[in-house]
């Protein structure tokens, strides 16, 4: 049994009357504390240097050394151990096209579109209510937070994983995050994903010996290997409508099965 066939068992045994409000309300209260959340670390003194500080002090500047020099990383990166702070630049060389639109692109729009993405396309896939408060709680995970605030591009893997539950084909813009790479596999099943995957292959060949550079730079790192990982909660929320999605038309979107 699949875990959507699992689902809408359980929702034809459970009584509706109660199910979807339920679901709701917790989502919702869930939500809010999220928020709320938001507001406070932003507010506190020390989660104001928080906002913003990865994409200001380390995607950006990391943009503009390639553009300055051939490569977005420092001399210290590439030459013996270093250490991670907030202006690293530990990308691989493909997440460049990302960040260097954004050298001039306004810089609201770096969380204003992969939260845009991630919602449309959670609406579109219609997932059954009882995601819904599991989504809400993987925000509330303290690295969602963090990610959030600071910038982060998880938010973009997110991003890209829910189009690619829609689509297929945007599912191949998580290789710019290697260690999220195996989510590509959400539109694995279509053959626009292995369309796309074409040009990431020959951006891959043309920019090899800056993939070289990146291989030093995380061979040198001082990084656990599970330190992306910590960030599985919100890359994954759209797996979970993704799975929730059911076999419904879509004119019958969020309602009770």
């Amino acid at each position: 049994m699949t875990a959507s066939e699992l689902a809408l068992t359980l929702q034809r045994r459970t009584p509706l009357w109660w199910y979807r409000p339920v679901c709701l309300g917790l989502g919702v209260v869930l939500l809010a504390v999220f928020a709320l959340g938001l507001v406070v670390i932003a507010g506190s003194p020390s989660g104001a240097g928080l906002v913003g500080s990865d994409i200001v002090q380390g995607y950006l500047p990391g943009a503009e050394r390639f553009l300055a020099t051939g490569s977005p990383y420092t001399t210290e990166q590439l030459h013996g151990p270093w250490r991670l702070d907030a202006h690293s630049f530990i990308h691989p060389p493909s997440a460049l096209i990302l960040f260097i639109p954004f050298l001039v692109l306004p810089l609201a729009l770096w969380w204003v579109a992969p939260l845009a993405i991630t919602v449309w396309c959670i609406v579109r896939l219609g997932p059954a209510p009882w995601t819904w408060p599991i989504m809400a709680a993987a925000l509330l995970w303290p690295r969602s937070l963090g990610a959030i605030l600071a910038g982060n591009t998880d938010m973009w893997t997110m991003a890209f994983v829910a189009a690619g539950a829609v689509w297929g084909w945007p599912a191949v813009a998580i290789a710019f995050k290697p260690t999220f790479a195996p989510l590509a596999l959400i539109g694995a099943s279509r053959r626009s994903t292995w369309l796309g995957a074409i040009p990431v292959a020959i951006f891959v060949i043309v920019t090899w010996g800056l993939w070289a550079d990146w291989l030093t730079v995380i061979e040198d790192a001082s990084l656990a290997p599970t330190y992306s990982l910590l960030n599985v909660p919100l890359v994954a929320i759209p797996v979970v409508a993704w799975l929730g999605k059911g076999p419904r038309p879509a004119s019958n979107r969020f309602r009770s099965r």
